[in-house]
């Protein structure tokens, strides 16, 4: 609900504080005095488009602020807008500044948005109808979702539940489209991956085995050297006069003729370099005859280490990082072949989530084909409340291709005349006709609507008599549970408000301005009797006037007392 409008600086409203009540709160004026420039200022506040100059002149910007107390509960639509803000009051202020230059300064709370975010909220707030309007009844967009509120709880679950398995198609679609899109250069990854792992399993790696022939290598490739070496060393030791026979007679000698101490361990110093020269020649003699030059195996070894050196070139230093690296391939490997199950499991799911989409889509349009027809009937009947009983007036029902909304396309027809055919409201309905239009519908859909606050702008253009009487009970009624608040110039709907403000226009040291104030109980006479009978109020006007209003008391007491004294 629309708590409060504060305007400065904006065309002629020089400083302007209105607080709005809940019911219906009509605002009057002589034409000119400003009416329009407050609902001017009003739509610019909720993401409208500034029309021409609107900088008061003088002031380098102009402000308009607007507080509402947001519904409670509050629409999941709404609530969603403001998570996205970190919003969470129970009052909301929005907030607009344009300079004289152009440039625009948005604000929700005290978060700067822009003229986008001010739009999406405001359209959540308030619904305006008439010319300064962004009008929700001719963008067939709202018309599904009017429909789908009136038709009730089990509609909006179905719809609800026909929205998470449309996102959970279309996430299976990317999802789908990815891995096709990757399927070529997969193909190619497949190849390189199990040209890899072939190479890798066919070489039989063991880990650290380049080290043992690298040692082996060493040993084959000096084979015929270390064997002649070997060869003179065994021979040294062990031929006649050798190393062992000298040593051997050395100790013999020094055991015969040891007498004491010092020659007696020099004698045994000599017995173990005999014994020691001895096992050196048998151990030489060994190595001498173990090795044998082997070309073959030595090429093998020389063939195997080449093997191991081209591998770790591609793979990684060592055995171990080649055997690891084999490992990590084994497993992308089975990442992308398990991708083609993959694939053919989201095709199963998909199969199965577009036969539950049918499934729901076939029951959704059915029940929106079934309220359609009983919201066309029942906004017949308050069109003929409303003096429209001429005209025709249609919801329409297609199928179209699926969206998240599902797979209809609902759009309100009108006929204002007999022998017309129906056409959309936005190519055929006038200002008067589409308001009365919004007038009737907001009556059927009072108790679903989501929206506090219904703006009309001059409803009563181009009606009179007992069509505009129609249409003062009409916004009497829409006034039990919805905030209304209309400019008219017609004293039968000014007479029917629970809130009056008057508007009006005067200069000062040289300057035009508005004003405007809430008309006391004993005050609303007066004005109700300017719009009477013009500049001139005379005792019969006034009372007139006063007697519309006594009426109007009745009225609205009626009305309430049908509703059982309680907004729906």
């Amino acid at each position: 609900m629309l708590l409060e409008l504060v305007v400065q600086n904006f065309a002629l409203l020089d400083q302007v504080e209105v607080e709005f009540s809940p019911g219906l709160n009509v605002l009057t004026g002589e034409t000119g005095a400003g009416k329009s420039l407050l609902m001017g200022a009003l739509s610019l506040v909720l993401g409208g488009r500034a029309q021409g100059e609107v900088v008061r002149r003088g002031a380098d910007r102009a402000s308009i602020q607007a507080c509402f107390q947001l519904p409670q509960p509050i629409p999941v639509q709404l609530q969603g807008q403001l998570a996205q803000l970190g919003l969470e009051e129970e009052e909301l202020i929005l907030s607009r500044e344009i300079s004289v230059d152009g440039r625009n300064k948005c604000r929700i709370g005290s978060t700067l948005v822009t003229v986008g975010t001010l739009a999406t909220i405001g359209q959540l707030l308030v619904d305006i109808h008439g010319q300064h309007a962004h009008q929700s009844l001719l963008d067939p967009k709202t018309h599904l979702f009017w429909l789908d509120d009136f038709a009730g709880k089990e509609t909006l679950a179905l719809a609800r539940q026909f929205a998470d398995l449309y996102h959970q198609h279309q996430e299976g679609h990317r999802k789908l489209a990815t891995l096709q899109e990757s399927m070529r250069s997969r193909a190619r990854e497949l190849d390189l991956l199990r040209y890899e792992l072939r190479e890798i399993s066919e070489a039989d790696l063991k880990a650290g085995e380049e080290q043992e022939l690298a040692k082996e290598y060493k040993r084959l490739s000096n084979a015929q050297e270390l064997e002649v070496i070997l060869e003179q060393g065994h021979l040294a030791l062990a031929e006649d006069p050798g190393v062992i026979a000298v040593l051997g007679e050395l100790s013999r000698s020094l055991q015969q003729v040891a007498t004491d101490n010092e020659l007696l361990e020099v004698s045994q110093q000599a017995e173990g370099l005999l014994l020691g020269a001895q096992e050196l020649s048998s151990t030489l003699r060994s190595l001498a005859e173990e090795m044998i030059y082997d070309p073959a195996r030595l090429a093998f070894v020389e063939e195997r280490l080449s093997l191991i050196g081209r591998l770790e070139r591609k793979y990684g230093k060592g055995t171990e990082a080649i055997l690891a690296h084999g490992e990590e391939v084994e497993g992308r490997l089975a990442e992308l072949e398990g991708a083609d199950e993959d694939s053919a499991q989201l095709k199963l799911k998909l199969q199965q989530l577009e036969k539950e989409l049918a499934q729901l889509a076939k029951a959704l349009h059915k029940m929106r084909t079934l309220a359609a027809q009983k919201l066309a009937g029942l906004v017949m009947g308050q069109l003929s409340a409303l003096r429209m009983g001429q005209a025709q007036f249609q919801v329409e029902v297609t199928e179209k291709p699926w969206d998240h909304t599902g797979g209809d396309r609902v759009e309100m027809l009108m006929a204002p005349n007999p022998g017309e055919g129906l056409a959309p409201l936005a190519k055929i309905a006038s200002g008067g006709e589409v308001s009365r239009i919004m007038l009737a519908l907001k009556c059927v859909l009072a108790e679903v609507d989501k929206i506090d606050t219904l703006i009309f702008d001059e409803i009563d253009t181009g009606i009179g008599g007992r069509t505009l009487q129609a249409v003062a009970e009409r916004l009497a009624l829409l006034g039990q549970n919805r905030q209304v608040i209309c400019v008219t110039h017609a004293p039968q709907i000014a007479s029917m408000a629970d809130s009056h403000f008057a508007i009006s226009k005067e200069s000062e040291a040289g300057r035009t301005k508005t004003n405007i104030g809430k008309l006391a109980p004993p005050d609303r006479a007066g004005e109700l009797a300017r719009m009477l009978g013009g500049a001139q109020v005379t005792d019969i006007t006034l009372g007139h006037a006063k007697e519309m209003l006594r009426l109007a008391q009745e009225q609205k007491a009626g009305i309430k007392e049908a509703r059982g004294g309680q907004p729906s």
